[in-house]
């Protein structure tokens, strides 16, 4: 029914386009058939309102299009930089490990020769003490010797 109205109304428009055109005027129609095509044309008048206003807000939508993408483009511009600073971040932070990893393998070293050093007095504070035991021993001896 809805592809037959924009045919007949095309025809009607021909026929009155045509008889416009014919040097002999026709009687005119009864007036049910007018009223018919009055109805007819308010009603495709409707719909072309009707589409005329869904045109509108299709273009009010498309023309919302370069601020939308604009928008994403700016938030995509400012993820990228968020990223590009949490690389240098970590970037940052793989440099500061690596120091202090070296830091750690100083320390074992001083570690290793703190420890050689306590080994070491302890080695030569064992022989000062023997020798002072020695030589207590010895004063005592020759004391006891004396008397």
């Amino acid at each position: 029914m809805q592809r037959r109205r924009p045919l007949l109304a095309a025809a009607v428009v021909l026929v009155l386009a045509g008889s416009a055109g014919a040097a002999p005027p026709k009687p005119t129609p009864s007036p049910d058939t007018s009223r018919e095509t009055e109805a007819f044309l308010k009603q495709m008048g409707d719909a072309q309102k009707w589409m005329g206003e869904e045109v509108w807000k299709l273009r009010e939508k498309v023309d919302e299009l370069p601020g939308i993408i604009a928008e994403c483009k700016e938030g995509q511009a400012a993820t990228q930089e968020e990223l590009d600073k949490l690389h240098d971040e970590v970037k940052g932070l793989y440099v500061e490990i690596s120091g202090v990893k070296q830091q750690f393998d100083e320390l074992k070293n001083d570690i290793a020769g703190v420890n050689a050093n306590v080994t070491s007095f302890r080695n030569s504070s064992g022989v000062f003490l023997a020798l002072v035991l020695v030589m207590a021993f010895i004063s005592t001896v020759l004391t006891v010797l004396r008397r």
